[in-house]
């Protein structure tokens, strides 16, 4: 969802009307356009949930854009300011540190 958000999610309206009702329109990732990713459990129960449950789901989507925009600008020194944020084509220069 997070890099769905970044770079390619856009809900394009007209008139405060959705212009496609088709999710694959509104640049929804497909599972196999996804990087491969390495999920650690961390099994520590959380006090104040029930039967020690905590919610894990929506928090890795706060940092997700702001990342993406940053690996962005060190692969081709460009400043991204809006989202969904156009991906390079090719690199203009690279920025080292």
């Amino acid at each position: 969802m997070g890099l769905g958000y970044a770079i390619s999610e856009d809900l394009p309206m007209k008139d405060g009307r959705l212009l496609s009702s088709r999710l694959r329109k509104c640049g929804i990732l497909r599972a196999k356009e996804m990087p491969e990713l390495e999920i650690i459990g961390v099994e520590v129960p959380d006090p104040y949930g029930p039967y020690g449950a905590k919610g894990v789901g929506e928090i890795g989507l706060v940092p997700t854009a702001g990342a993406v925009a940053n690996a962005l600008y060190q692969f081709d020194g460009i400043r991204r300011y809006q989202l969904p944020m156009s991906l390079p084509k090719k690199p203009r220069r690279v920025v080292s540190r």
